[in-house]
C-alpha cells in the first residue's frame, strides 16, 4: 500500500503529517519535497535517540520504482513537493491513498480545488 501525502501548496503540513504516519506505522519514506523536510525530521529524532525513520530522497521517476521494488514492506509513505513535477505526479498515479491536509483559510481551499 502506498500512501500519498499531499497538496499543490506548500507550508500546509505535508512532512509533518507524513513524518507522524511512518513513526506511528514504523514505514519508510519517499521524501519528495526539495526541502528534504522528512529527511531533516529524521536526522533530529535520531539525535534525540527517538523511533529511527527509513527515509528515500529519490531525484527520478527511475529511482522511485527501484526503491519499490527493493523494498522489504509492502507499505510506504510519500511526502510529496508542494509543486508539480514528474516526481509528484507519479507519486499520485502509483498511490492507493492520497491524503490532502486542509485547513479552514480560502487560500488552501482554492489550492486543493486546484
Amino acid at each position: 500500500m502506498i500512501i500519498t501525502v499531499a497538496h499543490q501548496k506548500g507550508g500546509v503540513g505535508k512532512s509533518t503529517i507524513a513524518t507522524n504516519l511512518a513513526v506511528e506505522m514504523q514505514l519508510p519514506i519517499i521524501d519528495l519535497d526539495s526541502q528534504h523536510s522528512c529527511y531533516l525530521f529524521s536526522l533530529l529524532r535520531k539525535e534525540e535517540q527517538g523511533k529511527t525513520l527509513q527515509v528515500f530522497t529519490p531525484e527520478t521517476v527511475e529511482e522511485i520504482k527501484g526503491i519499490l521494488k527493493n523494498m522489504i514492506h509492502d507499505k510506504v509513505i510519500i511526502d510529496s513537493g508542494g509543486y508539480d513535477n514528474d516526481l509528484n505526479r507519479f507519486a499520485l498515479l502509483i498511490s492507493d491513498i492520497v491524503i490532502t491536509p486542509v485547513s479552514p483559510s480560502q487560500i488552501e481551499v482554492f489550492g486543493l480545488l486546484k
